[in-house]
């Protein structure tokens, strides 16, 4: 509800006149009042028309606002540069989102993401302090971070939920070489959704009953481990052998993970 709230929340971004900011769902543009004040550029993406409508009317002196009325998850981000994003997204579709976001050809360099705060911990992996498949498949390449944890008074109407938010941060040397990314993905992915009751039953089409247990021995987890007990460094060094060990046939049963 408050402007003031926001242009701290803007402040603590550290957005300035040179950025280019893409804002998913807009609304009523609280957000994008602020920002237009800022930025150099912001793309303003809203699905419903009729918020689209007045939007459009109370920016129509704004050049640095760009306005489109369009399904943010059709939105072809490829042909953006060096962008950012600052966003109260949708809260129902808040895992898509960080998909196409993160997961795609063209990454933001920082997010900044209003959202849930269950959903934020898991995306940093801070559930019961385990990691999680979104949080495995983030932090080789983002530095994630909470940045302000809202109360239930700051929106209108309440929210039922804990609210935070979200700070993404593109890493300048990631974990994991990007030549790797959609092989380590699919390999998270295939690991975590095997149904099976441990670690070694979900990769025994992959790894050996030695290997396996030369590696958890070396990288020292349980046999029986289940996919988060494992820590994020103890996963980076198990893909890291997975890579050098597995013959090529082998890896291709995990090739595709994330489609299927």
């Amino acid at each position: 509800k408050s402007q003031s709230l926001v242009e701290n929340l803007v402040n603590k971004a550290h957005l300035n006149e040179d950025d280019t900011v893409l804002e998913i769902g807009p609304g009523n543009g609280i957000i994008t009042r602020v920002l237009a004040k800022k930025l150099g550029k912001i793309i303003a993406i809203e699905k419903d028309k009729i918020l689209y409508e007045k939007l459009k009317e109370s920016f129509k002196e704004s050049k640095n606002v760009s306005l489109m009325n369009l399904d943010f998850l059709k939105y072809n981000l490829k042909f953006l540069e060096d962008y950012k994003v600052f966003s109260n997204i949708p809260f129902s579709i808040t895992s898509e989102i960080v998909r196409k976001l993160f997961q795609g050809t063209n990454p933001p360099s920082e997010a900044y993401l209003i959202l849930q705060k269950e959903v934020g911990k898991k995306f940093l992996g801070g559930i019961f302090n385990k990691e999680t498949q979104s949080s495995l498949i983030l932090k080789p390449f983002y530095d994630l971070k909470i940045i302000h944890e809202f109360k239930p008074f700051d929106f209108y109407p309440m929210p039922s939920v804990r609210v935070v938010m979200l700070k993404f941060r593109k890493k300048d040397d990631p974990d994991i070489e990007l030549g790797h990314r959609k092989l380590y993905e699919d390999f998270i992915i295939y690991s975590f959704n095997q149904w099976k009751p441990n670690l070694k039953l979900a990769l025994n089409k992959i790894f050996s009953n030695l290997q396996f247990k030369l590696l958890s021995k070396n990288l020292m987890f349980k046999t029986d481990s289940k996919p988060s007990d494992l820590t994020f460094e103890q996963w980076l060094k198990l893909f890291s052998q997975f890579v050098v060990l597995v013959p090529g046939f082998k890896q291709d049963v995990v090739r595709g993970s994330e489609e299927r």
